[in-house]
């Protein structure tokens, strides 16, 4: 699941929760604490990835330790509902994902998030779908010729 993290290809069915942050801040603003104590129980029972993000605003390293404190302060939240220190895994991803198009503060506002993932998801991975699925091959005939393709008939 972590590989699924680092690369922005979560399944959005293992995402428990989007935390979302002011801009250049890190604690859990009031607002967003009722999505945290809303997946508390499900957090206790899963190992859980909290990854943090921020806007495109600021340098690499700095936006890398922001987004680790994003991270760092949902998992202590949980932890103090209940939730196991030791379950809870944290991956800062700082810009990487960010919209670099965003103009101003208010347009990178969806980039500052911190997103709760069940490590343990074991549903279905939808794939994305490129086209039609192929035809499948004629069966071969009783006497062991190569088929014969529909349209040369």
């Amino acid at each position: 699941m972590a590989g699924w993290v680092r690369s922005g290809n979560i399944p959005p069915e293992a995402i428990l929760t989007t935390v979302y942050f002011d801009f250049d801040r890190y604690t859990v603003s009031a607002a967003e604490r009722g999505k945290l104590n809303a997946i508390s129980g499900r957090a206790r029972e899963t190992k859980i990835i909290v990854a943090g993000y921020t806007d495109h605003f600021g340098t690499e390293e700095y936006n890398l330790g922001l987004s680790d404190r994003r991270a760092q302060s949902v998992r202590e939240y949980l932890v103090g509902l209940g939730c196991a220190n030791a379950n809870i895994e944290i991956i800062a991803l700082g810009e990487q994902q960010a919209d670099k198009n965003a103009a101003g503060r208010q347009s990178g506002a969806k980039d500052r998030k911190a997103i709760v993932v069940d490590v343990n998801y074991a549903g279905a991975i939808k794939q994305p779908v490129s086209g039609p699925a192929p035809a499948p091959a004629p069966a071969p005939s009783a006497d062991g010729a190569p088929p014969v393709p529909p349209s040369a008939l």
